[in-house]
């Protein structure tokens, strides 16, 4: 637009420019569209999501981990595919940050996952099949196909128990 200034002299003096004002436009942040819920998953399980956000300006968008993440877990960064295999079940349930952010870096959106992570025990009784007498200090291993993955021995109500084994077929 134009600008004219005049003075109050006289003879009045006056002078007329032409402004331009650029207003530079907002950067949207991005927006979560699918986030992985809170959840359970079993020691051993692989838990996988894939994260989806969108930006209004269309920027291209970056994930990562915002904060402590377990050190096995796995966020790509440019397709938001979350990949996870928890080993432990000591330090659960796990908060896990993750953050999208416009390629612009300048508008970032955060989700929040709570993971708990739970492990399985096998148990059981041994017996005599005819007369259902429980067997005492029978050994009974826990096999993963031809590998051993635990031994224990029956207590003299015949019972075992296996605690914190991972999800699988035994």
């Amino acid at each position: 637009f134009e600008v004219k200034v005049t003075d109050d002299g006289s003879p009045a003096k006056s002078d007329m420019d032409t402004l331009v004002v650029v207003v530079a436009p907002m950067n949207a942040p991005p927006v979560f569209t699918s986030v992985l819920p809170d959840t359970v998953v079993f020691l051993g399980n692989t838990l996988e999501w894939t994260y989806v956000a969108t930006d209004l300006d269309e920027d291209a968008l970056s994930y990562e981990f915002d904060g402590n993440s377990p050190g096995d877990a796995a966020l790509d960064a440019a397709t938001g595919e979350f990949s996870w295999k928890p080993a432990t079940a000591a330090a659960f349930p796990v908060l896990i940050k993750v953050l999208v952010t416009d390629m612009m870096d300048t508008a970032r959106t955060q989700a929040e996952v709570t993971i708990t992570v739970v492990t399985v025990t096998v148990s059981g009784n041994v017996s005599y099949n005819v007369s259902d007498i429980a067997i005492e200090g029978a050994t009974v291993k826990l096999m993963d196909g031809a590998t051993e993955v635990a031994t224990t021995t029956t207590d003299a109500a015949g019972a075992y128990s296996f605690a914190d084994v991972s999800a699988g077929n035994y």
